[in-house]
């Protein structure tokens, strides 16, 4: 009896340290992020800044046209959360400066969440590269600039086609999952491992205007 007793205290606790060191391993925990020097502004440039104009699938919002869509709602209900770029950004009250990097990860819920933010604080940029670089920052890889007609419905719920850029990038690809935190608090743990694959995608204009804010998850 004593001889097992020895023998399970002494293979328990490393067993134990590599179980709690692999959990930190794959559901890590998010680290908080310093000021990125690239991307910080003060206070009042951002308070002479006016909320983008959302769209869902080129209507403005609210829209009749997509009153029953699901997503939609879950658009706009987004939308009413995080109305402009104070409500995205995590921005210390007691400091001039703001860091443009610095999103609420931590109450960010819904993919919808995150498009109507990435689209808030995007439409600061004045051109496609700084948009990039400062996708880059936020931690997402693989960007790539592609051209494609974008077709949305206007106003007048009338067909529109045109030339358009899109970014395309991943947060995370399938060789990534580990040690790597997912910007949404509900993607964590086993969620986040079985989600290993982001793509985020944004539409730009001819003149560098935000069309359209997709964000999707996948198993695959």
């Amino acid at each position: 009896m004593n001889y097992v007793h020895e023998m399970l205290t002494s293979i328990l606790p490393p067993l134990l340290f590599a179980f709690i060191k692999a959990g930190h391993l794959l559901f890590p925990e998010e680290e908080p992020l310093s000021l990125n020097d690239s991307f910080v502004v003060t206070r009042e440039v951002l308070e002479q800044v006016e909320s983008p104009a959302l769209r869902y699938f080129g209507q403005t919002l609210p829209s009749r046209r997509y009153q029953d869509d699901r997503r939609y709602l879950a658009y706009v209900e987004s939308s009413e959360r995080f109305p402009d770029v104070f409500s995205c950004l995590d921005i210390d009250p007691a400091q001039e400066l703001a860091d443009l990097t610095r999103l609420r990860r931590d109450i960010f819920e819904e993919t919808q969440d995150l498009e109507v933010c990435i689209w808030c604080v995007g439409s600061l940029f004045d051109d496609a590269a700084q948009l990039a670089e400062w996708l880059r920052a936020l931690g997402t890889e693989n960007i790539v600039f592609t051209n494609r007609k974008f077709s949305s419905f206007d106003e007048t719920d009338a067909l529109v086609n045109q030339e358009a850029l899109a970014i395309v990038a991943v947060w995370r690809t399938r060789g990534g999952r580990f040690g790597k935190a997912y910007p949404l608090s509900q993607l964590k743990g086993i969620v986040a491992f079985l989600f290993y694959n982001m793509s985020l995608s944004i539409v730009l204009s001819e003149d560098g205007e935000i069309l359209e804010v997709e964000i999707g998850l996948s198993v695959f």
